[in-house]
C-alpha cells in the first residue's frame, strides 16, 4: 500500500523512491550524478507539492513513478529507450503535478485565479 509506504519513510517517500529508482537503473553513475545533487533534487520536488492536496500530492507522484518504472522494466519498454529517455521519464513521473492546487480549470477561471489568467486563452 503506498500509503502505507508513505509513513514508513517518514515523509520522505519522493527521496527514497526517486533515489532507490534512480540506483534500479544506475543512472547515478551511467550519469555520474552528485548523490548529494540527486538528494537535494528530490527534496525539492516534494517540497513543491501542496500539503493538503488530497490527489495530486507526492504520494500521487510516486504512485506515477512506480508505475513507469514497472512499464519500463517489466513491460518491454527499456530496450527501446536509451537512457537519457528513462531518466527522463522517472523525473517527469515525480514533476507530474508539481505546485497542482488541487482545483480544477473552471473553477480557476471562475475565481480569476492567477494560473487562469495566465493559462486560459
Amino acid at each position: 500500500n503506498i500509503e502505507d509506504y508513505a509513513e514508513a519513510t517518514g515523509d520522505h517517500i519522493v527521496l527514497h523512491s526517486g533515489f532507490r529508482t534512480f540506483q534500479i537503473f544506475s543512472l547515478i553513475e551511467k550519469f555520474g550524478i552528485q548523490p548529494d545533487c540527486l538528494k537535494h533534487l528530490l527534496e525539492d520536488i516534494h517540497e513543491g507539492y501542496v500539503r493538503g492536496n488530497h490527489f495530486h500530492n507526492a504520494i500521487h507522484a510516486v504512485d506515477v513513478l512506480q508505475a513507469m518504472c514497472y512499464f519500463i522494466r517489466r513491460g518491454g519498454m527499456q530496450k527501446y529507450l536509451s537512457d537519457l529517455d528513462i531518466m527522463s521519464s522517472l523525473l517527469a513521473s515525480l514533476f507530474i503535478d508539481l505546485e497542482h492546487p488541487g482545483l480544477n480549470q473552471n473553477f480557476l477561471i471562475q475565481q480569476h485565479h492567477a494560473l487562469a489568467l495566465r493559462y486560459n486563452d
